[in-house]
């Protein structure tokens, strides 16, 4: 969710995260595979990426905070501050 967020903050759009979010289930497969087979009695799919997850956090997001900025914000992450996260994010020459 973070790293979704940070995504956001550098004006990537929710398909290119949801892309790359369902990565880390191809990544992780044997991870996967493991935990299986360590916890059978417990629901996998609780950490199995799923499509729909990232998409109903993203739409859930933006109907409670908008946008990234007034997210930091609420945490009270300081303009000076979100203005750096944003220049680590964001190279000068792909400003949004």
């Amino acid at each position: 969710m973070v790293s979704a967020i940070l995504l956001l903050l550098a004006g990537v759009s929710d398909e290119d995260i949801i892309d790359h979010y369902m990565l880390t289930r191809e990544y992780n497969r044997k991870r996967f595979a493991l935990a299986r087979q360590k916890f059978p009695d417990i629901d996998i799919n609780i950490i199995i990426p799923h499509t729909e997850y990232m998409t109903r956090f993203l739409a859930l997001f933006r109907e409670k905070y908008g946008n990234p900025v007034n997210y930091l914000r609420t945490i009270e992450v300081v303009s000076e501050e979100i203005g750096r996260l944003k220049s680590k994010l964001i190279p000068l020459n792909q400003s949004p």
